[in-house]
């Protein structure tokens, strides 16, 4: 519900002919009446939302799959924290300083990780 949408539905309301309402004998009938036209107007001005999840959404993961992605997050960042360490030294990739073969072991223990949550 936003302001624009209630005001055009008090304005439906307001606009609306209740003279069928009023000349109806029968109180089912006009029961009926109001509530067609209350509904019509509240499904026109008032329709509903559908939600979009993503298809692989897990709505109640298990223990071990949390742990998995914990894990999996605390490599990642240990990985960017050693390649952060690896690039401040200026070194190219040398793959021989033991900040660039720490940064590639924390990559491989990530990579591993990685692959098993997300096969």
């Amino acid at each position: 519900y936003n302001s624009n949408n209630i005001k055009a539905y008090q304005t439906y309301l307001a606009n609306l002919d209740f003279t069928p309402l009023f000349q109806s004998s029968q109180v089912d009938e006009a029961l009926s009446i109001l509530d067609e036209n209350l509904n019509r107007g509240h499904d026109h001005f008032f329709p509903l939302k559908t939600i979009k999840k993503h298809e692989k959404f897990i709505f109640n993961p298990s223990k071990d799959s949390l742990s998995a992605i914990k894990t999996k997050r605390k490599l990642h960042r240990k990985f960017k924290k050693k390649l952060k360490k690896a690039d401040e030294s200026n070194c190219n990739s040398c793959n021989t300083c033991n900040r660039c073969i720490s940064a590639h072991l924390a990559w491989d223990e990530y990579r591993k990780q990685r692959n098993l949550t997300n096969s």
